[in-house]
């Protein structure tokens, strides 16, 4: 929330208890690891960008090695996806947006991102360590 004092509360409690109601397991496929998980709701820091876009970085490991990165932006608009390789080369395959063709720059503090996923990834045989480009911590998701 940008500024609060434009929050409608009785909207943003009908939203909230949409997500409490949506089972996730079976939402955008077949994730049966949100089967049995008692829905919360965190709230976050707002995180600003200056461009008020915010790319994520979404960081797939497997035995705590990144092996790809999927970079997520334009949300406020139509959400855009594409993957990489550690190297920054991209791949070519989505999921369940469009092929993007545009070629995102590949983030200063790329070596960092890899070696923070990596640390948070520890002790999982696959998770997904989300970033954003601020460096704040989002969230990490055993898959």
């Amino acid at each position: 929330v940008k500024n609060k004092s434009k929050l409608n509360i009785n909207e943003v409690k009908k939203k909230i208890n949409k997500w409490i109601k949506t089972n996730y397991a079976f939402k955008n496929g077949f994730e049966l690891q949100y089967l049995n998980i008692k829905p919360k709701i965190i709230a976050e820091k707002y995180i600003e960008s200056i461009n008020d876009d915010l790319y994520d970085y979404k960081v797939f490991c497997f035995n705590g090695k990144a092996e790809s990165i999927m970079v997520m932006w334009d949300r406020k608009k139509k959400t855009k996806k594409s993957f990489y390789d550690l190297n920054w080369n991209k791949l070519n395959y989505t999921s369940n947006y469009p092929f993007n063709k545009e070629i995102i720059h590949k983030p200063k503090n790329l070596d960092l991102l890899i070696e923070l996923a990596e640390k948070l990834a520890v002790g999982f045989p696959h998770v997904r360590v989300d970033l954003s480009c601020s460096g704040g911590f989002h969230l990490h998701t055993p898959l």
